[in-house]
């Protein structure tokens, strides 16, 4: 009979010891604020030449600027080796004015002609004591639309399973932040969405399935048969699901800019949590429910 327990065993194992680990990282260190992630500030500068000496006088003006206000600055060449993007260590909103006037200035006395776009962001933004309060809501709020909605579409057994899923797919993608350290801001609130719903979207279909196989078995039910045979059923549907998420997180990887590979990475993330959890656990808790009715 426990066909379904034995194909499960594994995935609980692995479930606890990532949140396990991820959690008690993620308490100890939070998210992974790197010093291009760390109150900082992301200047873009693309040049009209192709020149490498454009490029070191870029580098040797933003320095020279940068001297003294214990701030430092790290490159990533962009457009074909017409640009940089500058990330730099800390805050520097107000030296941008001067810093862009410095590189201009350089560049005007060799002839050069930039453009430059800037980008700024925080560790903290977000997470300060409202903003939690107020994602927390959110999330609550959410979860009881989610239930009432799978209430009524595929009972008490189903609402719980889709319900259970929705939590556990944020905190296994939280966990696995907190064991990866990719860079979260300012992502990370989207990835956390995005695996929530998907692990819904997923879920809600799985229960579906579940049901529809119930009323298709004549006689006395075993549902952890029954569940295995959805598994089988349903294992397609989630590997396009996970090649779908791959794909949006390659794909923005590509771009190559910093803020743009962290969130690839986490849409990754999201798509391996949500795809795990709905496919594995959603099964899990309908068959336990219904076996015990």
């Amino acid at each position: 009979m426990n066909v379904l327990v034995k194909k499960l065993k594994w995935f609980i194992i692995a479930t606890l010891a990532i949140l396990v680990v991820g959690m008690t990282l993620f308490g100890v260190l939070g998210f992974n604020n790197t010093a291009d992630y760390a109150n900082g500030y992301e200047l873009k500068v693309v040049i009209d030449q192709p020149l490498e000496s454009a490029q070191n006088v870029l580098k040797d003006t933003v320095d020279s600027y940068l001297d003294g206000k214990g701030i430092s600055a790290s490159t990533q060449e962009i457009e074909q080796g017409m640009g940089l993007l500058l990330t730099f260590n800390k805050d520097v909103e107000n030296d941008v004015l001067g810093l862009e006037k410095a590189i201009n200035d350089a560049m005007s006395a060799k002839s050069l002609t930039v453009e430059i776009s800037t980008f700024a962001y925080s560790k903290t933004q977000g997470y300060n004591g409202v903003s939690v309060g107020k994602a927390l809501l959110a999330m609550g709020a959410a979860l009881v639309v989610i239930f009432v909605y799978a209430l009524i579409m595929n009972k008490l057994a189903g609402a719980l399973a889709v319900s259970a899923s929705y939590i556990l797919s944020m905190l296994v993608f939280i966990a696995l932040m907190g064991i990866t350290r990719i860079p979260a801001m300012p992502f990370v609130e989207i990835g956390t969405a995005l695996s929530a719903v998907l692990a819904v979207a997923l879920s809600i279909s799985t229960v579906g399935r579940l049901r529809e196989q119930e009323k298709n078995t004549e006689g006395k039910v075993d549902y952890s048969d029954l569940a295995t045979k959805v598994l089988v059923a349903e294992k397609k549907k989630y590997l396009l699901a996970l090649i779908v998420a791959f794909v949006a997180g390659v794909a923005l990887g590509a771009l190559l800019v910093s803020y743009t590979i962290f969130a690839g990475l986490q849409i990754l993330l999201a798509g391996i949590s949500a795809t795990a959890v709905a496919y594995f656990f959603t099964p899990l808790v309908w068959t336990a429910i219904k076996s015990k009715k």
